[in-house]
């Protein structure tokens, strides 16, 4: 594929996922492509579709870049440090970097890519909301976090499960510059 060609489809799906998040939040222009960005990238480097990125993070955050919760959530993305430090050290990957991720937006958004990848490897057989497991696996509090993403998931249903397919390889994409 032609960088051209590889360019236009990445601004093609980058603004498809611009649309998604002005339909469920009302952010300014430049803040709202950005995260359409790096959720077009986080999406296609793990194979995530960008309306459950999307609605996650509208749930969890409201897409407020540096927030912390009660429980021990950080970012814009809300990841549970605590656990995923243990569940990252398990699977032998990168350890999860404590101040990047209360920091580093791009950082956050690709390490919860990952870790909706992860849950997604284990549970999607067998759970239609595997998804709903970012925020809990105990099924009360998890069936209540459905209704939420129900919720932002209903408002961008029109828009297609496979803008991220559209694109090239997530490594051709990175060396777009």
């Amino acid at each position: 594929m032609y960088k051209k060609e590889a360019i236009e489809k990445l601004n093609i799906t980058v603004d498809k996922i611009d649309e998604m998040i002005f339909n469920i939040i009302k952010l300014p222009d430049r803040e709202r492509k950005r995260f359409a960005t790096l959720i077009t990238l986080s999406c296609k480097k793990y194979n995530i579709n960008p309306k459950i990125m999307v609605s996650i993070i509208k749930v969890e955050s409201d897409f407020k870049q540096k927030a912390v919760s009660h429980t021990g959530d950080f970012s814009v993305a809300q990841i549970n440090y605590k656990v995923w430090v243990k569940r990252f050290k398990q699977l032998d990957r990168k350890p999860l970097d404590f101040e990047r991720l209360k920091e580093d937006d791009a950082y956050a958004i690709f390490r919860m890519g990952e870790i909706l990848a992860e849950l997604k490897k284990y549970h999607e057989k067998g759970d239609p909301y595997w998804f709903a497991r970012y925020h809990s696996n105990t099924p009360v509090f998890k069936k209540k976090y459905i209704v939420n993403l129900e919720r932002n998931l209903k408002k961008i249903e029109h828009y297609k499960d496979d803008y991220i397919a559209f694109l090239p390889d997530y490594e051709t994409i990175a060396s777009l510059r």
